[in-house]
Order: structure tokens, then sequence, then C-alpha cells
């Protein structure tokens, strides 16, 4: 029986699923790794302050117009059409094997920012229900 291989459309839907623009925004950083502010990312992207706010929000890119998808993705620093990127992006997403036991990332990067109180724990603990959620809806 042969495996049937999944169409390029249904591979970019389960990466649009993976990477929803939450969790783009909390993978965004600048060179030296430190987290790109909303003031930043809308800078690069042409986008108002409160739409990156907006899009900073979204836990599915149903309702985000194209543009603003390619703009704010690029303004991120992430390009989910580039296998490379999205393979790093995964691995730091799967996180570490120490001695037989996977340890989830920390992103220390946001947590060292003094916006992590106020802006980006409540924006990961935003992601993190709606990965609960979902897994919820599936399991059913």
């Amino acid at each position: 029986m042969t495996k049937k291989r999944s169409t390029t459309w249904e591979a970019w839907g389960k990466r649009l699923e993976r990477f929803p623009p939450i969790l783009v925004r909390l993978l965004a950083r600048d060179p030296r790794g430190n987290p790109l502010s909303t003031a930043e990312i809308s800078r690069r992207c042409g986008l108002s302050r409160l739409t990156v706010a907006l899009l900073s929000e979204e836990t599915s890119w149903d309702q985000v117009p194209i543009s603003h998808y390619r703009s704010f993705c690029s303004a991120c620093g992430i390009d989910l059409l580039n296998a490379h990127q999205i393979k790093r992006q995964e691995s730091y997403l799967n996180g570490k094997l120490v001695n037989g036991v996977r340890h989830s990332p920390l992103f220390l990067f946001l947590k060292r920012s003094p916006d992590w109180e106020t802006y980006y724990n409540p924006l990961m603990l935003r992601y993190l229900s709606s990965l609960s959620a979902k897994i919820n809806r599936t399991a059913l």
C-alpha cells in the first residue's frame, strides 16, 4: 500500500496552522536576539501599531488579509515559505532532548525583556490557551 503524499496546499495549510500570527509575533527577534517591539514591527511593515497589536493577538490567519500576512511575517523575520527557516523554528519549538527527556523551549529572549510581565507573558498564555483549545477540538 502506498502512502498518500500531501499536496502543496495541504502542506501550506498545515504550516499556516502551525505558525499563527500570535506565534510569529512571539518568535520575532532582531539580529541580536532581542524581541521586536510593536513599534519596530509597525515601522518595518508599514502597518499601524494598532494593526500590528491586533494581528499579534490573532490565533489564526483566517481573517487576515494576504497583504497584512506578507508584510507582518516579513517584518517579524519569519518566512513561512522558507523551508530552512521553518526547520530552524520547528527545531526551537520542539525543544531540547536532555537525557531522554524533551524540554520545552524557554523563550528566554522574551523573559529577559522588560515587557515580559505586561506584554509577552499574557501573549504567551493566550497562545498556549489556543493550542489547548485546538487539541481539545481534535480529541473530540
